[in-house]
């Protein structure tokens, strides 16, 4: 889990960078959008998806590339202990063990540092671009370009 999780800022920055590079710039502005009705709004519209759906098929196919070789990758189990024999005979020890890991300082302290993390990260990404576009007046590429920035931010802090 640590090792997958070390690659999510990765993942998310290339995301964010092509987005950025490649969607943003070609999409239908609000300003050419206003001016068309009809037929000619619902076919920008489809193009517009269509700029969205291709990064996303190309990804889904690397996805079950990935698990194909997963699936087909023979690996060793280790030995797996059963919870009976962890826990003990007792059916409360479980308990206790929680009760021990909430009294851990650096535990319940990483606990509250994570949901903070998280909540940061959230609230950046859903606003940077808005707020770049609409206060700041930045285009959208400009705007990418502020949500990049956040990401690698949280990547080196991480």
């Amino acid at each position: 889990l640590n090792l997958a999780q070390s690659f999510n800022p990765v993942g998310a920055n290339i995301g964010v960078l092509l987005g950025t590079a490649l969607i943003l710039p070609r999409l239908t502005s609000d300003a050419d959008r206003a001016g068309l009705s009809g037929q000619a709004l619902v076919d920008s519209q489809e193009r517009d998806l269509s700029l969205v759906l291709g990064p996303y098929l190309g990804i889904a196919a690397v996805l079950v590339l990935i698990w194909i070789v997963i699936f087909f990758t023979k690996m060793e189990n280790p030995l797996e202990v059963h919870e009976h024999e962890v826990a003990g005979a007792h059916p409360h020890a479980q308990k206790g063990v929680f009760s021990r890991l909430l009294k851990n300082r650096h535990y319940s302290f990483g606990v509250v540092a994570q949901f903070f993390n998280i909540a940061a990260q959230v609230a950046t990404w859903s606003f940077t671009i808005l707020y770049a576009e609409e206060v700041l007046g930045y285009p959208p590429r400009t705007a990418g370009y502020f949500l990049q920035a956040s990401l690698i931010l949280f990547l080196i802090s991480r």
